[in-house]
């Protein structure tokens, strides 16, 4: 329990908070935007049941997260480094956790500030994309062709 009042745990929390307040919004631009294209009567079920989905996706994501994090058993061991691999060491993406896998610690305030580097330039880019409303044109458009029934204005 002294877990509690450590503050890299709460420090934790609140990153993965952020993050999964950063991937929920993600996900509702997404499912709005394809929900858009839907007859009227059907969006709003359409944007209940992408929500419901991308809910229950990510909580099943979070359940295997735990279950990989229990596959500690050494499952071989590398010469070179001396030391075991589990199945956690296989399975887990990123540099950090592969380091502390093998007790190698790699100080927090990189992996947060690296973290928080990427919410600020994709907070950035919400910014930039609101204030744009119009699409932005490369060209000019082109005439359109004109009727062979129309009489022409000379």
């Amino acid at each position: 329990m002294e877990w509690l009042l450590d503050p890299h745990a709460w420090l934790a929390l609140a990153t993965l908070t952020a993050l999964e307040i950063v991937l929920g919004v993600d996900n509702i631009i997404f499912i709005s935007i394809l929900a858009g294209r839907l007859p009227e009567h059907q969006r709003d079920l359409a944007r209940r049941l992408g929500l419901a989905f991308a809910m229950l996706t990510r909580i099943g994501l979070l359940l295997s997260l735990a279950w990989i994090m229990t596959l500690t058993a050494p499952l071989f061991e590398i010469p070179v480094l001396g030391k075991p691999i589990s199945g956690r060491d296989l399975i887990l993406i990123g540099v950090a956790l592969i380091g502390e896998g093998w007790d190698l610690r790699i100080p927090k305030g990189y992996i947060y500030f690296a973290m928080a580097f990427a919410v600020a330039v994709e907070m950035l880019n919400l910014r930039l994309r609101a204030r744009r409303a119009k699409p932005l044109q490369l060209r000019r458009p082109l005439p359109l062709p004109e009727k062979e029934n129309e009489p022409r204005a000379h």
